[in-house]
């Protein structure tokens, strides 16, 4: 992994030209995207005028940047988006709506970062070399908590139904305490779904890309049957 600098701004102004055209949110000019050697807790934050987006070169330097770019559309989608700029907004978010509401955001934030990143390479990206790059991924952001699970399933299972359908699906977990299974809620064109007792015995978060697509098919024919994509 080679660390080019000017291939990597060009790169990140190129997928924030397309988050915008995504969302369509043509009255936002593009930033200035500056990487940077500081101490700050955060790998990609703004400033207060959101005019400035800052990313730390140290994170660019050891990850590879088709993973720095999915990092990057998903924090400017926290930023300019959800209207979540800054660590200190996030935490005041989980302090109201607890932790859970602030993974649908992220679950959100990983969907359409997918989507982006899909048309940026042409549609050549899929769901299972977005699985290498969240193995890959984990080295930088590793999974310490069970709502971190719930996250990573709830991205993984939003990801690979919206790359089939061809739409924004979200799919949010919630892991049944001693059994290996997940309720789940599902989001789709402004609706909500309950479906009961998923299965998620053989998930591993240390072997992701080696997993099948055993918990998605539960999913994946609830969708089927109940749209006509």
């Amino acid at each position: 992994m080679i660390y080019n600098r000017e291939k990597c701004l060009i790169t990140l102004k190129k997928a924030f030209e397309n988050m915008l055209e995504y969302f369509q949110m043509n009255n936002i000019d593009i930033p200035n995207i500056a990487i940077v050697n500081t101490n700050a807790d955060e790998v990609i934050y703004p400033d207060d005028s959101k005019m400035n987006i800052f990313i730390q070169e140290n994170f660019l330097k050891n990850t590879p940047l088709s993973f720095a770019n999915l990092v990057f559309i998903h924090e400017c989608i926290h930023i300019y988006v959800h209207m979540i700029p800054k660590a200190k907004d996030a935490r005041y978010i989980k302090d109201c709506f607890g932790t859970a509401m602030i993974d649908i955001f992220d679950i959100d934030a990983d969907v359409c970062s997918f989507l982006i990143s899909k048309k940026l390479n042409c549609n050549h990206l899929n769901f299972k070399q977005y699985m290498l790059f969240v193995s890959e991924g984990q080295k930088s952001f590793p999974i310490t908590k069970q709502h971190q699970t719930c996250r990573l399933i709830g991205s993984l299972m939003s990801i690979f139904v919206s790359d089939i359908f061809c739409k924004k699906i979200i799919i949010y977990p919630e892991i049944v305490p001693f059994e290996n299974l997940a309720n789940v809620i599902i989001q789709i064109e402004g609706s909500m779904f309950f479906l009961e007792a998923v299965d998620i015995s053989e998930f591993n978060t240390k072997n992701i890309p080696n997993f099948d697509n055993f918990m998605f098919n539960k999913i994946y024919q609830f969708l089927e049957k109940r749209f006509e994509f």
